[in-house]
């Protein structure tokens, strides 16, 4: 009988209590065949929340994702909500820490798969013109407390030899968790950075140490993991026994992303 050791087991129980710990302003509907698939759908914000709709023209409503974000209380200890509409946003979005939990919801009609996600940020950053790898990020989280639901990330750069780090995701901080998320990248797609984070029934693209970081443990769960082009997958920066980061790849694929790889 297979036996977690007692680091991974810590790690497997820190990431329990990490999503049991979060408030959901969509709470999962009862597993009743009574429940129609409309239950699982997020197509209307809910009462309270920060809307982003870049088509919009309503009053109160944010045509950007990080006007959207500017929007957000740093001090308050009330969960806050970011509901984002369909779209493509070409723009970088950074988030403060917050004293609060936030949920960032993308529109979807069935939030239980990343394959109907209709809301994508995209941008095309990398170390040739930043200055380091957390700037070129599409999305860059620094809040801890934080759950992302059905958003598309992506770094659009590609490659080049020298300085071709390109992100889309800089999981910065612990306490993050991301459910239905697609992060699309080259070389560095998801840096996941420090503390406890967790990515579940989510895609993940890149070709080149495309999951990396420092010293988070990162519990990986039902995620798709693809390769583009011929590179390493992970570099984790757990250098020595004593290092808190572990990446746990539970219960998801690795291939490549189509056939020309």
């Amino acid at each position: 009988m297979f036996e977690f050791s007692s680091p991974l087991l810590e790690v497997y129980c820190a990431f329990a209590a990490l999503q049991d710990e979060r408030v959901d302003p969509f709470p999962d509907p009862p597993s009743f065949p009574l429940y129609s698939e409309k239950a699982w759908s997020r197509t209307s914000a809910p009462k309270g929340a920060i809307t982003v709709d870049g088509s919009s023209t309503h009053p109160g409503v944010f045509r950007t994702v990080q006007s959207g974000v500017n929007a957000l209380s740093l001090n308050t200890t009330t969960p806050q909500l970011l509901f984002i509409y369909p779209g493509t946003y070409a723009e970088q979005v950074s988030i403060p820490p917050l004293r609060s939990n936030l949920t960032v919801q993308g529109w979807t009609p069935d939030a239980r798969s990343y394959t109907h996600n209709t809301a994508t940020i995209t941008s095309a950053l990398s170390r040739l013109t930043v200055p380091n790898n957390d700037l070129t990020a599409t999305v860059r989280n620094w809040s801890p407390n934080t759950r992302f639901h059905n958003l598309n990330i992506a770094n659009t750069f590609g490659h080049v030899p020298v300085n071709g780090q390109n992100l889309a995701l800089s999981a910065h901080t612990g306490n993050q968790a991301y459910y239905g998320v697609q992060l699309w990248g080259y070389q560095d797609t998801l840096l996941a950075n420090t503390g406890k984070q967790l990515y579940a029934r989510s895609l993940i693209v890149g070709a080149i140490d495309f999951i990396f970081g420092q010293s988070a443990t990162a519990w990986f769960d039902g995620v798709d993991i693809r390769t583009i082009a011929r590179g390493y997958i992970t570099a984790s920066g757990r250098s020595a026994a004593n290092n808190p980061s572990w990446y746990v790849v539970s219960g998801s694929t690795v291939d490549r992303l189509n056939g020309t790889v």
